[in-house]
């Protein structure tokens, strides 16, 4: 390892009887040693370099190894009035705690071999698997004269127990740590019925096999648009268990849907329920029996809230009453009347209205 710098120098200056005259003393000699002089592959060994007076001005130090089995800074600087300055050739990586469960945190620190220099030194640190543990900050700065700081490594709960490498690099040289991620206890997700009609909630359970050492949140999402679920859904610390409701929305048609959580986009769990379209509930008339003339209507309730566009066949059973061929549903709504022309009759005459599968007895009377 060799290195140089700029000349320091002191002169004097004086005055004599025959004029004035300069003394210009040697350049300050600078001296480079390590400690340990000898060091197993894949160490690190400390440099300080010494000048023999303090620096009269800040001094930069080139450096260079004759070999790639050293990696050296480029250059480091020597304050002025400092006669000496070892540089960081090293760095160590430690977290605590080493082992966590997904979803937990661990605090991690970079420590230089020696104090930083001037400008300090910035260290940039890397997940070797950032699906599962991500670092915050991504790059840490060291302040001169300090030899440490700090980071943190956020986790997720991977499929099974993963042991992710933290990386720091710094200008010429790196350390790496390993944090063991377990796998939190495993989710499960169930509907409590099978089916939900449109415009109501279905109950949903998540379940984990075991107590979560620390919350555990999921990001929820549905394959389509017959359900609204929130954004995501929270399992406390010591819970194993949590029931939410998740809105249905009308459908025209019984539809299919499956509910996925997830943790940094990987599914850990599904569920799925079909969103039935609305039926009728009932058919209702106010009177039993009617004449020709009068003004009738049938009401039809559903049993949930009609989607946009919904609507149903209606129909009579004989010409005495005349119904539309169909009864439309404002969105939103769950009941719309049907109005209904009598016509004359000679005899009292029983009519059936059906409307989607319901019906209801009217009897016209002469």
């Amino acid at each position: 390892m060799t290195c140089s710098a700029d000349s320091i120098g002191a002169g004097i200056y004086a005055r004599g009887s025959d004029g004035e005259f300069d003394i210009a003393l040697p350049p300050a000699q600078l001296t480079l040693s390590t400690n340990p002089a000898s060091v197993p592959g894949g160490t690190s060994s400390t440099g300080t370099i010494t000048f023999d007076e303090p620096a009269t001005a800040t001094t930069t130090v080139t450096l260079a190894s004759s070999s790639t089995a050293a990696v050296v800074p480029a250059t480091v600087v020597v304050p002025a009035g400092s006669s000496s300055v070892t540089p960081a050739t090293g760095l160590t990586v430690r977290l605590n705690p080493t082992t966590v469960k997904g979803g937990a945190s661990s605090s991690g620190t970079i420590t230089l071999n020696s104090l930083a220099g001037p400008s300090g030194v910035n260290v940039a640190v890397t997940s070797g698997t950032t699906s599962v543990a991500t670092v915050t900050p991504a790059t840490v700065t060291i302040a001169a004269n300090e030899a440490s700081g700090s980071f943190t490594v956020n986790t997720v709960n991977p499929p099974t127990t993963t042991t992710v490498t933290i990386t720091g690099t710094g200008p010429s040289y790196s350390g790496s740590a390993p944090l063991v991620v377990d796998q939190n206890a495993a989710l499960q997700m169930a509907f409590s019925s099978g089916t939900v009609v449109g415009g109501n909630a279905a109950q949903l359970t998540l379940t984990l096999a075991k107590a979560a050492t620390t919350a555990q949140t999921y990001t929820l999402s549905a394959s389509n648009s017959a359900l609204s679920p929130r954004a995501s859904v929270t399992i406390p610390a010591g819970k194993t268990s949590i029931i939410i409701g998740i809105p249905a929305n009308a459908v025209l048609s019984n539809t299919p849907s499956t509910l996925s959580a997830s943790q940094s986009g990987t599914v850990l769990s599904t569920a799925s329920i079909t969103v039935d379209a609305p039926v009728v509930n009932y058919v209702l008339t106010g009177s039993s029996t009617v004449t020709a003339g009068m003004t009738v209507y049938v009401t039809v309730q559903l049993d949930g809230p009609a989607p946009s566009g919904f609507s149903l066949a209606a129909s009579s059973s004989n010409a005495a009453i005349t119904v539309p061929s169909s009864v439309s549903f404002t969105a939103g709504h769950a009941v719309a009347e049907i109005p209904l022309t009598i016509n004359a009759v000679t005899s009292r005459t029983t009519v059936t209205i059906t409307v989607g599968g319901k019906t209801c007895s009217i009897a016209v009377l002469p």
